[in-house]
C-alpha cells in the first residue's frame, strides 16, 4: 500500500511539473481541476492542445452562386474529448449559410461548442472564391 501511495504521489508531482512546463491552460481546464481529482485531469490535459486538431479542406465539385464549394474536415487527434472549439476566421465569408459555425468578431465557434470526440472528425461545407485558412485557437478538454 505504501509503494502504491508513493507511486501516485510521484505521478502527481510529475504531472504538476509537466503542466507548468509545457501545457496550455485556460479557465475551463482550471475549473475542471476543482471538480475532478487533479492527478487525472492534469495528466490527461497535458496531452491535449488546440494544435491537435487537424483541418483539411477539399473542393466538393459543387458551386453555390458561382463560387466553388469546399468541404472542411476537423479531426481531433487528442485522446480526450474537446468542446467549445474556436477557429480563427477573420475575413471568412461564404455564399451559403454555414450553420455549423457561429462567427463572433474574428473567431468562429464550431458546432455550437458541442464535443468532438477523440480520434473523430467533424465536417462542414462553405462556398467562396478560395479556400479559407482556418486555424484552431482554443478548446475545452474533457477527459474521463
Amino acid at each position: 500500500m505504501a509503494s502504491t501511495l508513493k507511486f501516485v504521489c510521484a505521478l502527481f508531482l510529475l504531472c504538476l511539473i509537466e503542466k507548468d512546463a509545457s501545457c496550455e491552460t485556460n479557465d475551463v481546464a482550471n475549473s475542471l481541476d476543482l471538480v475532478r481529482p487533479r492527478i487525472f485531469v492534469i495528466f490527461r490535459y497535458c496531452q491535449c492542445k488546440p494544435g491537435q486538431f487537424t483541418i483539411a479542406q477539399a473542393k466538393t465539385g459543387g458551386y453555390v452562386s458561382g463560387k466553388p464549394e469546399y468541404s472542411v474536415t476537423i479531426s481531433n487527434k487528442c485522446p480526450c474529448t474537446q468542446l467549445d472549439l474556436t477557429l480563427s476566421c477573420h475575413g471568412f465569408q461564404s455564399a451559403k449559410l454555414v450553420s455549423e459555425l457561429t462567427k463572433t468578431g474574428s473567431t468562429c465557434l464550431v458546432n455550437n461548442g458541442q464535443p468532438i470526440y477523440p480520434q473523430s472528425t467533424f465536417t462542414f461545407t462553405y462556398s467562396w472564391d478560395a479556400a479559407f485558412p482556418f486555424k484552431p485557437l482554443s478548446s475545452a478538454v474533457a477527459c474521463s
